[in-house]
């Protein structure tokens, strides 16, 4: 860790930030002395600082800027500057700065003025933070933009990897929004669900390729997928609820907001004076772990959640869970009941056999996954047809429940046997129900068969519990918007888009998926819906992984078992592994 001297030079400020996480009233002008701050950088040498950051308000705007900077540089000082950037679009001002400041740390809170702007309310700022960023480069000046995290642009990353890759950015920082300043009081508007913030896993795998260096901080780590926690580029880190010290028990870095938020001034020479027991126990107090957390493979590293998002406390567990299936953190057991089916689908790869699972199979490797030590478990019911063998499924379900574990259940089916009893059964058991509809019942007939018309009555107001397979194949593409719309205006909203992987389909068809799923998008806008696999690479083609058990008792890593022997050769992965990467693509 770098030994930082962290000083606010001013509490003035040119933008009037919705989660200003100073003070809302720092907006005057009110600039430290020259002659006090010149004071504190010799004593900071004589402590050992070499590293010495200026932050604000907004720095750029104290009128002896240039001399404090020339002064720290004098006595042996590495500057870092945080800064909106505005100030750096006047070009001449910015080339006073050449060769005396070794970095400048750029925030930007949107990558468009809209949303920009509709963070600092200040008209024409937008424009001027990306003047200033592009005048910084221009002038040979290492920059390292900042990107906080928040409700107004965690669906814009794709444009800023454009900005970045326009201005010709080498560092990057992504950062969460911590509930101090301004955005105390409203912290769960503008700061992104857990769920939202696993799509920063695609941004980031983009942007390592474009830039040299991320650093990642102050988010839970349970929201990241393990190749980007593990990727070379991406360095993670926990400021914001952290005290660091160094051999000699000074102040390496902390967390600056949560220190002020406390009372405590920005300033390490004066933190330094503090009881550090009582400031690590102060900053540390933001955030907290939960039960839930003790099973993550990243508990060790993590700092936790802030306690302002935990006010929605039922939420953050389905949150959490949710993560951990994402980010295959839950043991995950799939029981394989049957192989019995009561449709004929034109799409389906399974084998057809008259075989199911017995109790004692299935009870047997409901044990053996409970044996792991875990905050979740998951245990899915496939087929075949599984509600064929309602009588195990109601079975195993009941005597999970004597356990007293937090095991959640899935049931995909194809709807056709659900009944009222059934149903309830489910609800009141909090099972997930999947149910493969295409469509209207024209589509939904066209592949399934006659029996499949009336599911969606079957169904009945169960929509809560509903997530919808919605199979995409090659003679009903042309219609997938129509049908998602219909689906969407019966009451659902959750959805799974998955292509008819095993059958035939010709390149060109993919160009007219894209178009439909364009149509989606567009439809969606301020719509709320889960599409449920848009990380779709996370799965196999048959989307479950885990303990996959057999009706026989077999056991596998997935559930490629069922699949017809025609379908288990080379040629087949191959023309698989395209339909995949097509379908990624379009979606």
């Amino acid at each position: 860790m770098k030994k930082i001297l962290y000083i606010d030079i001013n509490k003035s400020c040119n933008n009037n930030c919705i989660g200003c996480a100073i003070d809302p009233n720092i907006h005057k002008n009110k600039y430290r002395d020259l002659g006090i701050i010149k004071k504190e950088l010799r004593k900071g040498i004589e402590q050992g600082y070499k590293i010495l950051h200026m932050v604000g308000g907004e720095p750029t705007l104290h009128p002896n800027l240039l001399k404090i900077i020339k002064s720290a540089k004098g006595l042996g000082y590495k500057t870092v500057i945080t800064s909106n950037g505005r100030m750096f679009s006047y070009k001449n001002y910015t080339i006073k700065f050449r060769r005396l400041v070794s970095s400048f740390s750029i925030t930007l809170f949107g990558s468009n003025e809209k949303t920009y702007e509709s963070w600092t309310r200040t008209p024409g700022s937008f424009k001027q933070a990306v003047s200033g960023l592009k005048n910084l480069l221009d002038t040979n000046q290492n920059v390292c933009l900042n990107i906080p995290i928040w409700s107004g642009n965690i669906n814009q990353l794709e444009e800023y990897i454009a900005l970045i890759k326009k201005l010709k950015i080498k560092e990057l920082g992504v950062l969460m929004l911590g509930p101090f300043g301004r955005l105390k009081s409203s912290y769960n508007k503008h700061n992104p669900s857990l769920i939202s913030l696993h799509s920063l896993n695609r941004f980031l795998r983009v942007a390592k390729g474009v830039v040299d260096s991320i650093d990642v901080e102050d988010f839970p780590l349970c929201i990241f997928d393990q190749d980007v926690l593990e990727a070379e580029k991406i360095h993670f880190q926990d400021i914001s609820s952290s005290v660091y010290t160094g051999d000699d028990g000074r102040i390496e870095t902390l967390g600056l907001f949560a220190a002020h938020e406390k009372g405590y001034k920005i300033n390490t020479l004066e933190l330094n004076k503090k009881n550090y027991e009582k400031l690590k126990k102060d900053i540390n107090s933001f955030k907290q772990k939960l039960d839930e957390c003790k099973s993550c493979s990243m508990s060790g590293e993590c700092k936790g959640i802030y306690n302002q998002y935990l006010d929605r406390r039922e939420d953050v567990s389905r949150e959490l869970f949710k993560l951990f299936k994402i980010c295959n953190r839950v043991p995950t057991l799939v029981l394989n009941v049957t192989y019995k089916c009561n449709l004929n689908c034109k799409y389906c790869p399974t084998i057809k056999k008259r075989e199911s699972m017995s109790f004692e199979i299935a009870k047997k490797n409901l044990d053996i996954l409970l044996t792991q030590n875990a905050s979740f478990y998951l245990c899915k019911f496939f087929g075949g047809e599984p509600l064929v063998e309602w009588d195990v499924i109601k079975k195993i379900i009941d005597y999970a429940t004597l356990k007293q574990k937090n095991i959640k259940f899935s049931l995909t089916t194809n709807g056709v046997l659900l009944n009222k009893d059934i149903i309830e059964y489910l609800k009141s058991n909090d099972v997930e129900l999947i149910v493969s509809i295409d469509g209207t019942s024209k589509w939904q007939e066209l592949n399934r068969g006659k029996q499949a018309r009336d599911v969606l009555n079957r169904i009945g107001d169960y929509f809560n519990y509903v997530t919808l397979n919605m199979v995409v194949a090659e003679n009903n593409f042309r219609a997938f918007f129509e049908n998602f719309q219909y689906l969407y205006q019966k009451g659902f909203r959750k959805f799974n888009f998955l292509p008819a992987f095993f059958t035939e389909w010709n390149d060109k068809s993919f160009d007219i998926v894209k178009k439909e799923m364009g149509k989606i998008i567009e439809y969606l806008k301020d719509k709320e819906v889960e599409i449920k696999n848009k990380e779709v690479w996370q799965e196999n083609y048959l989307f479950t992984k885990g303990r996959c058990v057999d009706c026989d008792g077999g056991v596998f890593s997935d559930n490629r078992f069922l699949l017809r022997t025609d379908l288990k050769n080379e040629q087949t992965n191959k023309k698989l592994s395209c339909i995949f990467n097509r379908f990624i693509e379009a979606l």
